[in-house]
């Protein structure tokens, strides 16, 4: 028994030792001369506090029976894996972090009872004197301790500590002592290291207070302490109760009941109410707010559905009373669209109606908005009313991030990258819609654990098989409806961690890897995320027929498709588009941004210029799909695949949504997959435009891409057969010499 223990106690001290060893070398530009399984037992070396303290209770358990010299290096090399911990706390104030402290009051208390035990009794003195001095009160283990060893003990406190009893008034007060915490007064006979001290009492709405404390050792000091108030407090009642008060930008209180409801104590508030013409009956009790510090500060007054107001009072000694705050009411106009329509409306999780609904006295302010889409999808967003106006909300379903987590075997690193990640999750909230409360929901999940425990594992993440990498967490993947799953792997490289993000789109079967340089993830949110999330890819548009070019400032008409909506319309080429909806065109790029933008009816307003006389139309556009870039590299396709699925709710968006499914998984090598779950699912008519021939020339490319060339050459013949076809968008080029090129 005692070898086995020596063993499993010298490795973990031989793993410290060479682990130094080989870093040493490392710098030094040599590297011992080490086989690889030893150089892999170096690399683990003792990190955290919890390491620390379980192989300090082993010495702690077995010091009598280990060679005192091994032993003293044994806890010299322990003592230096403490180091880092203690240099970046002091244990100096209330909130500092106890643990690393703890762990070094049992490193000299062992120390002191070995040195003892082996007769080096001046060792043993020195190691119980710098736990004393820090830790005057220190009592001996008893699994350590005998008789003599206490007797010693007690000794060296004896010469060393003290003892401090301080009363204050007001009691409670907070006291340091030497620049560190001592605790909360009355404090009766704490042990205090002998000597000279700076004694300091501090309280909420009272002047510190300097004590200069000579303290003997064996001794008691008693101090009694009358701190001198610097503060005031003062009444506040408003009308209505239920009113937040904040103080400086801090909250104190909230106003609550009314006057009437304790008609003998407030006697004296109500009858100056009605002096003061106020219904009793509106006006809440006083809330009183006490610890004010003296000298000028601002008061806000702020509750849903009123207008803040905000004063300026002057604080002095004593207490003193508000005039009862009247809130004026806030209200304004809103609209809440939706597609689809016939969705619940929630505002601050109370049930309004349903979609479109029309408030005409909501209240002012931000206010919280959730919408239930159907097919378990969800649009929430903070919503400012203005005062006095109106807001139109429309809700469209947007893709989700959802972030499982990090993998990383340094739980510094793995803690600081979930922050970080944290952060700027936290940033896309304002068009990532993802529930706050179903993130809490979700990450308490045990499956978590697992797949990061998994992912750290894998040599190369980028080669797992995903799709059956997430089957470990079905129920909570469900639940969570998230569309698009984010993994960071964070490592240890030369120049400091570098970080791997994964964005998984469920059903794929390769994520996109999105490597962060050394010392990341970033502070800030990355760009493309922000750009993805924030505006969905334009899958569809509404097309006119207008062929258009740039000229000297303004738009001409240089064409009309004779099968287009604008075919009927009396206009030529040369005539000028000089307005489109309202808004003033100049060039191509404006009408691609108003023809793109346009959320509402098919219909649109043109002005056109026709010699020096303007005149105006109205075209009922057709509703296009456009054809995301085939196999750009650039593109995050399973980001995009996500947003796609999350549109298909739309019903007018499933066309174009399975579209661009198929060319998404056609870009990913999923050419079979490309047919069945987008082209077969997209159903166009044969016409103008982004039509029955694209998808036809679409099914061609997936077909000829998995060799089976019959089908392929049907596709193609069909799609060859629709001359007014075109490739890409509806104003792109017909598809007919494309299909030939593909033919031969």
């Amino acid at each position: 028994m005692e070898t086995e223990k020596r063993k499993r106690y010298t490795g973990w001290i031989d793993r410290v030792v060479l682990t130094r060893l080989f870093i040493a070398a490392l710098v030094s530009g040599t590297a011992p001369s080490l086989s690889q399984n030893i150089i892999e037992e170096t690399l683990a070396p003792v990190t955290t506090l919890t390491e620390i303290s379980r192989n300090l209770e082993f010495i702690e358990r077995n010091f009598r029976e280990l060679d005192p010299g091994q032993m003293q290096s044994d806890l010299n090399a322990l003592r230096r894996s403490l180091d880092p911990f203690l240099q970046t706390e002091t244990p100096e104030t209330e909130t500092t972090d106890p643990r690393p402290w703890n762990i070094l009051d049992r490193f000299n208390m062992v120390e002191g009872a070995s040195n003892f035990y082996h007769n080096r009794k001046d060792d043993a003195r020195k190691a119980f004197e710098d736990l004393l001095r820090r830790s005057p009160g220190a009592a001996l283990d008893s699994t350590i301790a005998n008789p003599d060893l206490a007797r010693f003990f007690e000794s060296i406190r004896e010469d060393m500590v003290g003892f401090l009893t301080v009363t204050s008034t007001p009691v409670q007060a907070k006291i340091n002592i030497a620049g560190r915490f001592l605790g909360i007064s009355p404090i009766l006979g704490a042990h205090v290291p002998a000597g000279d001290h700076l004694l300091v009492l501090s309280h909420q709405g009272y002047e510190s207070r300097e004590i200069q404390v000579s303290v003997e050792a064996g001794k008691e000091t008693r101090i009694e302490a009358s701190l001198v108030k610097a503060s005031g407090s003062c009444q506040i009642m408003t009308s209505p109760p239920g009113i937040t008060v904040e103080i400086d930008g801090n909250t104190v209180g909230t106003t609550e009941g009314r006057l009437t409801d304790h008609p003998q104590l407030y006697s004296e508030y109500i009858t100056q109410t009605q002096t003061d013409d106020l219904d009793p009956e509106s006006v809440s009790v006083p809330l009183l707010i006490d610890y004010i510090p003296v000298g000028d500060h601002i008061v806000r007054f702020s509750a849903n559905c009123f207008k803040s107001q905000t004063f300026k009072i002057q604080v002095e000694l004593g207490e003193f009373f508000i005039p009862p705050v009247v809130m004026e009411p806030d209200f304004g106009d809103l609209t809440v669209i939706s597609h689809p329509s016939g969705a619940p409306v929630y505002i601050e999780n109370e049930k309004k109606g349903r979609t479109p609904i029309h408030l005409e006295t909501s209240c002012a302010g931000d206010r919280m908005i959730r919408i239930e889409l159907g097919s378990r999808s969800e649009w929430f967003d903070t919503v400012t009313v203005p005062s006095g106006n109106s807001i139109t909300v429309q809700a469209c379903p947007r893709p989700t991030l959802l972030f499982l987590g990090t993998a990383c075997r340094n739980p510094v690193l793995s803690r600081d990258a979930d922050l970080k990640i944290d952060a700027w999750l936290r940033q896309t909230r304002a068009f990532n819609r993802y529930s706050p409360q179903i993130e809490q929901r979700f990450r308490i999940r045990p499956g978590v654990a697992t797949i990061i425990e998994r992912i750290s594992d894998v040599p190369d993440p980028g080669q797992l098989n995903w799709p059956e990498f997430l089957q470990t967490l079905p129920a909570t993947l469900n639940d969570a409806n998230a569309r698009l799953y984010a993994i960071a792997r964070v490592e240890e490289a030369e120049n400091g961690p570098a970080s791997i993000l994964f964005l998984i789109s469920p059903g794929q079967n390769h994520p996109d890897v999105i490597e962060f340089p050394p010392g990341q993830p970033p502070e800030t949110i990355p760009e493309f995320i922000r750009s993805l999330l924030e505006n969905p890819p334009a899958i569809a548009r509404y097309w006119l027929g207008l062929k258009l070019v740039d000229c000297r400032n303004k738009l001409m008409i240089v064409g009309i498709d004779p099968n287009g909506p604008s075919a009927s319309l009396p206009v030529k080429a040369g005539d000028f588009l000089m307005n489109l909806d309202g808004k003033p065109v100049s060039s191509y790029e404006q009408f691609r941004e108003i023809v793109e933008e346009k959320t509402g009816p098919d219909q649109f307003q043109l002005a056109v210029l026709q010699g020096s006389i303007q005149r105006f139309f109205t075209v009922y556009a057709a509703f296009e799909p456009l054809m995301l870039p085939l196999g750009d590299p650039s593109e995050h396709y399973n980001l995009r695949l996500a947003q796609i699925g999350e549109m298909e709710i739309l019903p007018r968006m499933q066309n174009p949504a399975a579209l661009n499914r198929g060319i998404c998984l056609h870009a990913l090598g999923d050419y079979g997959a490309a047919i069945t779950e987008g082209y077969e699912k997209c159903s166009l008519d044969f016409g103008p435009g982004v039509s029955g021939g694209t998808l036809a020339f679409l099914i061609s490319l997936s077909y000829s891409s998995l060799g089976l060339n019959d089908p392929a050459l049907a596709a193609a013949k069909k799609a060859l057969d629709s001359p007014y076809s075109r490739a890409i968008d509806p104003d792109g080029p017909v598809l007919n010499e494309l299909v030939k090129s593909h033919l031969n």
